[in-house]
């Protein structure tokens, strides 16, 4: 049977008329079509009392938590995202988080988020190229490199002092921002950029998504 990923929707208020919408960028139908082909991409509305259901009935072999909507904004979409990280936590299905989907694990796991990293002197992180340090040895080795180039497109992020206890970074800028983390035990991982942009971090982005989705928890 083909991998079957499900990916969470942003909650988008349309304002040509009165209409609210879950969305799914479609550069991640073609980003997963090319790390799995042949894989099936299923998206998952923020109805949270039928989600849990909805992945068992469809044999869904992984979730990912997708961008967009800050935590707190959209009442129904977290609510749903609360209930599948949950569910996959019971299952050991594995989980990539991107961008808010990094944000959403750590809060659902006691972290916390940093607002406005610009206003706490942490660099301009919207629409930027910038480094980061690739921390631990289980991803140094999938690069060779320590330090790596990454996309950003978000305005808040989790310091290392926010970071929840059972989460482990394998990415952090030079100030102190978490780029990238997994569980200390459970197949979850994220990170703050986005692989499904053009972002000079490709070729490593495709070995953490295959990895995480073909061999689960496959760091240290």
């Amino acid at each position: 049977m083909s991998l079957r990923l499900g990916i969470t929707m942003r909650v988008v208020e349309n304002t040509g008329y009165p209409e609210r919408r879950d969305a799914l960028s479609r550069e991640w139908v073609e980003y997963i079509d090319f790390v799995f082909p042949g894989a099936i991409l299923i998206p998952i509305v923020n109805k949270a009392d039928s989600v849990e259901e909805l992945i068992k009935d469809l044999n869904i072999g992984g979730i990912i938590l997708s961008g967009g909507n800050d935590w707190g904004e959209t009442s129904d979409r977290d609510e749903t995202e609360r209930i599948i990280v949950n569910y996959c936590k019971t299952i050991n299905l594995p989980i990539l988080g991107v961008c808010r989907g990094m944000q959403v694990l750590n809060i659902l796991f006691g972290g916390t988020i940093a607002k406005n990293l610009t206003s706490l002197g942490k660099g301009e992180h919207a629409a930027k190229e910038h480094q980061v340090m690739v921390e631990s040895s289980s991803f140094q080795r999938l690069t060779d490199k320590e330090k790596i180039y990454v996309n950003s497109f978000h305005n808040h992020g989790i310091l290392i002092d926010g970071l929840a206890q059972d989460l482990k970074i394998f990415a952090i800028t030079k100030d102190g921002i978490v780029e990238g983390f997994v569980h200390n035990t459970l197949p979850i991982l994220a990170t703050q950029w986005h692989p499904e942009r053009k972002s000079p971090s490709a070729i490593f982005d495709q070995q953490l998504i295959s990895r995480l989705f073909t061999k689960g928890s496959f760091w240290d």
